[in-house]
């Protein structure tokens, strides 16, 4: 009888929260047009931080200050590689012990003058390489962001005009035909929506690649190249 009892509840548990599964998907399809009114305007305020409205590539590249940090950076990390390449030759060349971690040893005068450009050196890279990688992507970071704001808030527009005539169409079958099912003609309209914004996002996505597409990995060859 415990066991009947607990299986009991479980089921009554389960048949709860699947009406209220239910009770939810019907409510957020019966209000999905203020749901996408909504989507529309966060994403609009969301994209007037790149006023004026990018049109191409270029838009997203890096500006000049941004190219001028990019080179100081690139010029640092370069002459950083470059002296650490020079000292470890060197520290082969004059026959220089290495410790077990692969670091040459100190215990020389040649060798610590070798071990403290490779550490400075090191320093060096560890202070610039992060922004420098920043700069290597924020091209490509501006344009997919651009491009997620860009996508929902046009997605969520057409949704919203598909829901429209939809409405007008539930509106007058309900009006006239079966004014009993004014929820499930509701719900109706708003699946359509629902499912309409869906699509357009997929189109949306397809025709922002196509009109403008994303820009490459900043390097140094590529800086001042127009796309």
């Amino acid at each position: 009888m415990a066991r009947k009892k607990e299986g009991n509840i479980f089921v009554q548990i389960f048949v709860m929260l699947l009406i209220l599964l239910i009770f939810a998907i019907i409510v957020t399809i019966v209000i999905s047009p203020i749901i996408f009114i909504g989507v529309f305007l966060y994403y609009k305020a969301k994209i007037k931080k790149y006023m004026p409205i990018p049109q191409n590539t270029i838009d997203f590249w890096l500006n000049e200050n941004e190219k001028q940090n990019f080179i100081e950076k690139h010029q640092t990390l370069t002459q950083a590689f470059q002296n650490i390449q020079i000292a470890t030759n060197h520290g082969i060349e004059q026959g220089i012990s290495k410790n077990k971690d692969g670091s040459f040893s100190r215990r020389s005068r040649i060798g610590k003058q070798v071990a403290m450009v490779i550490d400075k050196s090191n320093e060096i890279i560890e202070n610039n390489q992060e922004e420098y990688r920043m700069l290597t992507n924020l091209p490509q970071q501006k344009w997919k962001e651009f491009k997620k704001f860009s996508v929902r808030m046009n997605a969520a527009k057409s949704a919203v005009k598909i829901y429209i005539p939809t409405g007008i169409i539930c509106f007058l079958v309900y009006y006239f035909y079966y004014r009993d099912y004014w929820l499930e003609l509701s719900a109706c309209c708003g699946l359509i929506s629902v499912l309409a914004y869906f699509l357009f996002l997929a189109i949306h996505d397809k025709n922002f690649k196509t009109n403008i597409p994303e820009p490459p990995i900043v390097d140094i060859n590529n800086l001042n190249e127009i796309f």
